[in-house]
Order: structure tokens, then sequence, then C-alpha cells
């Protein structure tokens, strides 16, 4: 399994900041989400930040991120929440870090990452219930076969945020045998 170092890059830090804090204004990001009636960030911009080499800051070096660490992204995150929570899905792997940071990288999954990395998917995940939370050991919402290929889902997740600007989702459930 690929493995993050824990510090933070000071030097290339101060310069992604500066990058992210242009883009954030280039692209007027503060007065489109304002504007916007669900006040979500414009999804298109995604893509743009993948142009521009920012999507894959905390993506491993092997697969063409800058591998920045947690507390890297965590200073990255800080600032951005200074314009708004939503600009987070704009930079970074996102829910992706579970595929990038897998002990099986296989080619379907490499495929999905690169798309991440342009702009071109965005990937979510289905976790919060009503009466567990984010607690995954306690989660109620059940999965089992029904036949060969075809799944029952019985549950209720009320927490779906962006949940139709992501081209994968991922449910999380205990499975039922």
């Amino acid at each position: 399994m690929l493995k993050q170092k824990e510090f933070i890059d000071s030097t290339n830090l101060d310069y992604y900041l500066n990058v992210i804090r242009e883009f954030l204004e280039v692209h007027q990001i503060k007065k489109r989400i304002a504007e916007s009636p669900d006040e979500k960030f414009p999804i298109d911009l995604r893509r743009k930040a993948g142009q521009e080499l920012l999507i894959g800051l905390d993506a491993p070096k092997e697969l063409g991120g800058e591998g920045f660490s947690a507390l890297t992204m965590g200073k990255i995150y800080k600032e951005m929440g200074k314009v708004d929570v939503n600009t987070r899905e704009l930079f970074g792997l996102g829910h992706a870090r579970m595929l990038a940071y897998d002990d099986n990288i296989n080619d379907y999954k490499r495929d999905v990452l690169n798309k991440v990395l342009k702009g071109e998917c965005l990937i979510g995940i289905g976790m919060t219930e009503e009466s567990s939370g984010s607690d995954i050991k306690n989660i109620q919402t059940t999965v089992r076969k029904v036949t060969n290929g075809t799944y029952l889902l019985n549950g209720k997740k009320p927490m779906l945020v962006e949940f139709l600007n992501h081209n994968i989702f991922s449910y999380w459930q205990r499975w039922w045998i």
C-alpha cells in the first residue's frame, strides 16, 4: 500500500496556495457560488482545476500527483474555506483517495484516477445515516444478493451531498447474508 509522509512541504505549499488563490480569483468562485441557487461550486471549474494540475496535489507521485500529505492538504483546505466550504471539491482527490492509496491499483482504478486528475470524474460516498451518523460500525443500511449481478439495497442516506455531480458513487452498507 502506498503511504503518505506526514509533513508539511512548505516550499510547494506556498507556491500552490498562491496558484489556488489566483485560480479562485480569476474564476470568481465566491461570486459564482453566491449567485447559484443551491450555493454549490460550479462543476465546470473542476475540469479547469484538472487542466491546471490542481486536483492531483494529494495524489501519489507514482500516479502523476504531487504527493502532498494530509497535513499539507489541511492547510490548503483551510485557505479554501476562507472563500467557501464547497471549494474543497475543486482541489485534491477528495473521495478518490480511497482508490489512490489502495493496495491493488488495477487498470480500471488507474483509468478512474486519471479521469479524476483531469477533472473529468468526481467520486462521492453515501455514508451518513439518521440513526448512526457517520459511525460506519453502526450503519443500518444493508445489501443482499438477489440474483447473479443483482443486489437489493435497503436503507436511508439523508446526506447525499452533490450526488448529481458525481460520476461514481460509493454507498456504504452492511452485507446481509
